[in-house]
């Protein structure tokens, strides 16, 4: 039996009073793809926002591997989940493989520096999304497709148990 990562209990997202989806009850385990499909506004970023913490649900449980979600630090959310958002506002002037090792941040301390085995990891990930030839680039300068892949390959290189992607 695959171990439960997420799961949510009786849980309401929204905006202050302003109910959007409520009383969901889910559970996602290890090895599980799931997707969440629905017309644009009825609140499937919402419900990620709320998943990842940046927004207060309005009723409910959210629990990660068992511990509530609001007694987890943004570290240790940061360890356990890694997100693809749609689109950055505003992409960075570094190079492809600085962007995808940023991945690593939930793991260290403030200014320590990546270790080798952490650039091998980085190298590998870029090869396994395709992109590896982008290493030296600036993401500024890469097509939002590719920079697409790069943020995928971000999330994989966090190494988290659970990877959200917000419309892929």
């Amino acid at each position: 039996m695959n171990t439960e990562i997420l799961r949510l209990e009786n849980v309401t997202v929204g905006y202050g009073s302003q109910k959007i989806v409520s009383s969901i009850d889910a559970s996602i385990s290890e090895n599980e793809l799931v997707a969440v499909l629905g017309k644009n506004g009825v609140g499937k970023s919402t419900l990620i926002n709320s998943i990842l913490g940046f927004q207060k649900i309005l009723n409910g449980s959210i629990l990660i591997e068992n511990q509530s979600i609001q007694k987890l630090s943004a570290q240790e959310i940061a360890q356990e989940i890694a997100v693809v958002l749609p689109r950055l506002s505003i992409v960075p002037k570094i190079k492809v493989s600085e962007l995808v090792a940023m991945g690593r941040l939930p793991y260290h301390k403030v200014l320590k520096k990546i270790s080798n085995e952490e650039l091998s990891l980085v190298d590998e990930v870029l090869e396994m999304v395709g992109i590896y030839d982008l290493k030296t680039h600036y993401a500024n300068q890469i097509s939002e497709g590719q920079l697409q892949l790069v943020m995928i390959a971000r999330a994989l290189c966090q190494d988290a148990k659970l990877v959200i992607l917000d419309e892929p």
